[in-house]
């Protein structure tokens, strides 16, 4: 049986407005699933514990990622205090 994958067009954008403390299991892919996001985008979410790792796994086509005022994130490359982009 072949893994679920969800598709979006180019990236997840989340920012301050939705005060998100953590990821479901689904996006965290528990169930194997995988995303096909090339970009993602975290703004303003000073409580969102989230790890580098684990985006990765899940978002194995990633190539874009920028993060600003993220405080809880984990080992994620960059500042993700102000303004942090990673490129792949």
């Amino acid at each position: 049986m072949d893994k679920p994958h969800i598709t979006l067009s180019f990236a997840i954008s989340l920012h301050g407005k939705w005060n998100i403390k953590s990821t479901s299991p689904v996006f965290e892919g528990t169930n194997g699933t995988t995303w096909k996001v090339v970009g993602l985008c975290l703004k303003f979410l000073p409580r969102l514990h989230m790890e580098w790792e684990m985006v990765q796994r899940v978002m194995p086509r990633i190539r874009y990622v920028e993060v600003s005022h993220c405080y809880m994130l984990k080992s994620f490359p960059g500042n993700i205090d102000k303004l942090g982009v990673w490129r792949k």
